[in-house]
């Protein structure tokens, strides 16, 4: 299948099943250490992984990268890109398929202090009643799930169910390494309505 066929495919759905089809996606990838859709391999890390998610819905970063000449992370790539056909936002509440970045997972820039923008990524899979987010994301060498509490940032775990995900180690007392802790934006991949 080429790029302009999968292109043409993802114009024909409705803003709903964009979403769903962004979430198939990302669960056909998921427990994977090796990334691939349509027979191309994708780098393995976080921004891979989503990069591997956009390409299976007919969003190529490749022709983005060439067109805008950014020079910068995967993440920093796909955030721009996202700017660029849909929106970022923090305030509201996201959707099933909404991409997620974090901020100060590690030392991007190896300078010791907290000021590494858009370090991490993830999808949206399922948003729970109690504003558990679960997005599924590249860590530790494979595909898996994460979780995210916005309305309780300091927890880990709440009744025995983990609500905040670590995302990166804890080498000081003052260090945030929970997910709600590290959050950035959300990001939408179709233009506001």
């Amino acid at each position: 299948m080429t790029e302009i066929a999968l292109a043409s495919s993802w114009d024909t759905y409705t803003p709903r099943q964009k979403q769903q089809h962004l979430v198939w996606s990302a669960q056909k990838q998921y427990n994977r250490k090796h990334l691939q859709s349509n027979r191309r391999s994708f780098r393995r890390d976080c921004s891979g992984f989503v990069h591997t998610v956009l390409w299976d819905n007919g969003h190529s970063l490749d022709d983005f990268y060439r067109a805008y000449q950014y020079h910068t992370n995967g993440v920093d790539l796909i955030y721009q890109y996202v700017k660029r056909i849909g929106w970022v936002y923090k305030l509201q509440q996201p959707e099933k398929g909404d991409l997620v970045f974090f901020s100060n997972t590690y030392d991007k820039n190896k300078d010791g202090k907290y000021n590494d923008l858009l370090t991490h990524i993830g999808i949206i899979e399922n948003i729970e009643k109690d504003g558990t987010i679960t997005f599924l994301h590249y860590i530790q060498n494979k595909v898996r799930r994460g979780y995210m509490n916005l309305q309780k940032p300091g927890m880990h775990r709440d009744n025995q169910k983990t609500i905040n995900s670590y995302l990166s180690r804890k080498t000081s007392p003052t260090k945030k390494t929970l997910a709600s802790q590290l959050f950035t934006e959300f990001g939408h991949l179709q233009p506001r309505v």
